[in-house]
Parts: structure tokens; sequence; C-alpha cells
């Protein structure tokens, strides 16, 4: 089956369209700027746009209206890519939110008590952050995280999991991924090794450290 990235190109261009557009749940922000408007027809949400310049800027005041713009080249399948790219990350995060709420649940534990460790207890655009560099790099030394040490968690949100009657295939499948790590030899290696289990590139390319002096704080 076609990409969707090429099935979306091959579509607007027989229909003579110029652009095509996808909102996003947000925009690339800095680290300080926070975006609290929940509503989708909001500045504080953003659309991707591709295909013709020309085409975009001449509706570009009319889209602002609606969301904030965010224009990413010619290609009129990227959009798309970028969408299900964040949507990805979007249904994975609420899967594993409800998952944990159910884990609490489970353990006496109220909803209105839960939710607010989750929403504080991880600060996972920093994460984000500093696993992208490392991916970038290509450097995963795991100089203040090894992948047997996160193993060893996973293995235990896994242990709890069944211990308290609760469904288990999502702590199952990351555990699963990261044993697939260890049998790869990564032990020693950062969590973001993982990568290259998941894409079409299987050789692990390690081209020496990134900057880490601003990350042991946060791990």
């Amino acid at each position: 089956m076609p990409g969707v990235r090429f099935t979306v190109s091959r579509y607007l261009r027989a229909r003579g369209y110029g652009h095509s557009g996808a909102l996003s749940p947000g925009r690339p922000a800095p680290p300080s700027s926070r975006w609290t408007k929940r509503t989708a027809w909001s500045t504080s949400r953003c659309s991707s746009y591709n295909g013709d310049k020309d085409a975009f800027e001449a509706s570009r005041t009319v889209l602002e209206v609606l969301t904030a713009t965010d224009f990413r080249g010619t290609d009129p399948g990227l959009a798309q890519v970028y969408y299900q790219v964040v949507m990805n990350l979007f249904w994975t995060s609420m899967t594993s939110f409800v998952h944990s709420v159910a884990l609490a649940r489970a353990e006496g534990i109220p909803v209105q008590t839960i939710v607010p460790y989750l929403a504080q207890a991880n600060d996972m655009p920093t994460f984000y952050r500093e696993l992208g560099e490392e991916i970038a790099a290509a450097a995963f030394l795991g100089e203040l995280e090894r992948l047997s040490m996160d193993a060893a968690s996973a293995k235990h949100v896994l242990h709890t999991t069944r211990d308290a009657g609760v469904d288990d295939t999502l702590p199952g499948a990351v555990m699963s991924i990261t044993r697939r790590g260890l049998d790869a030899g990564f032990h020693d290696r950062s969590f973001s090794i993982l990568v290259n289990l998941m894409g079409k590139k299987s050789v692990v390319e390690d081209k020496g450290p990134v900057d880490t002096s601003s990350k042991a704080a946060h791990r």
C-alpha cells in the first residue's frame, strides 16, 4: 500500500489542488511558551501546510483566522505525514494515561488523586528534546541512564500491572521492545537507541558523545 505522503500528493495533483494542510495539537515553540486554550479553532493550535507557496500565501490570512500556520515546503503530502507522526505520539500517550489510571484505580487510588501526579510527574518535552539530540547525533552512550536499568523498571511496571489484575497489553509491549534492545546487546546504551530497532535502518551508528551538561537533573 502506498504511503500516506505519496497517496495524498498524487490525489491532490490529479485534482489540481495547490496545497494541503493538517491540524496539529500545537505549534513548535520554545520551552518557555505555554498554550492553555483547548479549543481547536485558536491560534494556540497550528496547522501545517504544504504545496504551492503562492497558493498558500494567497490563503494565509483566511487560514490564520482558524489556527496559526506552519508552511512545510512544496510537497503537498508532507503535511499529512507531520499530522500522523504527531497523532502517533498523541494516541500512545492517551493510551498510557488511561492505563495508568486503571492501574491506580485497581490499587484503590481515586482518579482525582492520581491525575495531578500523572500531570506533574514527568517533564516529557524535556525528555523529547534530549532523546532527539541523542538520536540526531547517533550518540547513545548511556552516560545518564542505561537500557539495562530502563528494562528493569519496565519489568517492575509489567509485574505491578499483572499483580493488580489490570490488562497488561501496553506494559507488555514496552517490555517486548526493551527486551529486543537487550537481545541486540544494547545493555549499556541509552534508551534512545531503540529508535534503530523501529525504523527502516537496522545499523546502529555511534558518532560519539553529545553535550549532557544540562541533562543530569532530568534523568
